[in-house]
C-alpha cells in the first residue's frame, strides 16, 4: 500500500491541526503542486490561497510521472530518509548538498 495524493493531503491537515491553524496558504512545487491541488479540492475550508509552482493541469501522458509513480505508490510509512534526500536532490538542477536536507 503506497502513498496516494490524499494521504499526503491528510499529512497537511495533521500539520495544520498540530499548529492550531484553521486554514493556510498552501504552496506546492512539482509533485507538491499536485498534492496541494488535492488538498485544496478535499479541504477547501482549510485552504486560504493556493500557489502552484512547476505544475501542470494533469499528470496524464507525462513520461516522468509514469516512471516515478510506481515508486511513490509503493512507499510505506516511515519513508526512508535516504530515499527522500536522494529523490529531492535528483529534482534540483543546482548543488545544495546533503547538509540542506539534514533533519534533526
Amino acid at each position: 500500500m503506497g502513498y496516494a495524493r490524499a494521504d499526503f493531503a491528510g499529512d497537511i491537515v495533521s500539520f495544520l491541526d498540530v499548529k492550531y491553524l484553521k486554514k493556510a496558504v498552501i504552496v506546492g512545487h512539482s509533485m507538491g503542486s499536485f498534492i496541494a491541488q488535492t488538498f485544496a479540492i478535499l479541504f477547501p475550508e482549510r485552504t486560504d490561497k493556493l500557489v502552484l509552482i512547476g505544475s501542470a493541469a494533469s499528470t496524464r501522458d507525462n513520461p516522468v510521472i509514469r516512471e516515478i509513480l510506481p515508486v511513490i505508490n509503493n512507499l510505506t510509512d516511515p519513508i526512508d530518509r535516504n530515499f527522500l534526500i536522494d529523490f529531492q536532490t535528483s529534482t534540483y538542477h543546482g548543488n545544495f548538498g546533503r547538509v540542506f536536507c539534514k533533519c534533526h
